[in-house]
C-alpha cells in the first residue's frame, strides 16, 4: 500500500471514529471483502510465498483482528494458523477470521516471558479501540508516533483515552508447536515475547517477520544465527537488509530461497 492510500486510510478512520457502531459493523466486511479480492492489508506478506516447501504451522503473534491471517492465507492456502492476541476486544474478529482462513486456531493471551498476567493499555478515541495500537507497555501507547500522526492533537482532548484491563501471559513455548513462519507486531514488547520461545526457534528455525525490531530484537537474533533482510515487493525478492523498514524479515542464511 502506498503511503498516500494509507494516510488516506487513517484519515477515513478518524472520520468514523464518530460514528462508533459505523465503525465497528465496516471492519469485518472490509476484511473480508479485501480477502476475497486477494488484496492483502500488508504486501510484505508476499515473502511467505518465496518458501513453498516450509512445512509446518503459521505462528501469528499480536494478531489484531486477523488481517495478518487473512494476507498469509492470500498466499499459502493450507497451512495451518495459529494466531495469539491479548485483546478481549478481538475474539469476535477471530472467531470472523476462522471462518474464511482455515484451518486456523487462536489463543486470547499475550506472548511473553514468564507465565504471568500483565495490563494491555488499548488507546481509545471517542469510544472506539484503536486497538493496532495496544500495547503491554503503557510507554509505547502514549508516545506512538503513529498515534499521533493519525490523531495529531486530538491526542490531547477528552475524546481521547487509554483504556487497561488485566490479561494472561503465555511464553509460546508452552504451545509445542513447529512454526514455519513467525509474524510478530506486539508494540514494544518483542524481546520478551521471543524469550518465551527460545526452544520453538531453536527447534524450528522458523522465518520471522517483525515489524520494527529493536536493538536488544537484533543482537538476539543475530547471537542466534538470523540474519535480517527486506523483501522487495515490487520485485517479489529478498535482499540483505541496508536501511530499517517497517516490517524486517530474519532468516537463517541457508534456509534462504535460491
Amino acid at each position: 500500500m502506498s503511503r498516500a492510500l494509507a494516510r488516506a486510510r487513517d484519515a477515513l478512520k478518524v472520520v468514523l471514529t464518530r460514528y462508533p457502531r459505523v465503525y465497528d459493523l465496516l471492519r469485518r466486511p472490509y476484511a473480508a471483502i479485501r480477502f476475497w479480492l486477494r488484496r492483502p492489508h500488508d504486501r510484505d506478506y508476499g515473502v511467505f510465498a518465496l518458501f513453498p516447501r516450509r512445512d509446518g504451522v503459521f505462528l501469528d503473534v499480536g494478531a489484531n483482528s486477523g488481517m495478518s491471517a487473512l494476507s498469509f492465507r492470500i498466499y499459502n492456502q493450507t497451512m495451518p494458523v495459529v494466531s495469539i492476541e491479548p485483546n478481549p476486544f478481538h475474539e469476535a474478529d477471530l472467531r470472523f477470521a476462522r471462518r474464511l482462513a482455515k484451518p486456523l486456531t487462536y489463543r486470547m493471551w499475550a506472548a511473553g516471558r514468564d507465565d504471568d498476567t500483565m495490563t494491555l493499555h488499548v488507546p481509545v478515541y471517542r469510544g472506539v479501540p484503536l486497538t493496532t495500537e495496544a500495547s503491554l507497555l503503557l510507554e509505547e501507547v502514549t508516545g506512538s508516533e503513529s498515534l499521533r500522526g493519525r490523531l495529531g492533537t486530538r491526542m490531547d482532548t477528552q475524546d481521547f483515552e487509554v483504556v487497561s484491563c488485566t490479561v494472561p501471559v503465555r511464553p509460546l513455548d508452552l504451545l509445542d508447536l513447529t512454526p514455519a513462519f513467525v509474524k510478530l507486531d506486539v508494540q514494544g514488547f518483542e524481546h520478551e515475547a521471543l524469550l518465551g520461545m527460545q526452544k520453538t526457534l531453536s527447534n524450528s528455525h522458523p522465518v520471522l517477520l517483525i515489524e520494527t525490531p529493536d536493538e536488544r530484537v537484533r543482537h538476539w537474533l543475530a547471537d542466534m544465527g538470523y540474519k535480517p533482510f527486506s523483501y522487495l515487493p515490487a520485485e517479489n525478492r529478498l535482499v540483505p537488509e541496508t536501511e530499517k523498514r517497517t516490517n524486517t524479515v530474519f532468516a537463517l542464511p541457508e534456509d534462504l530461497p535460491s
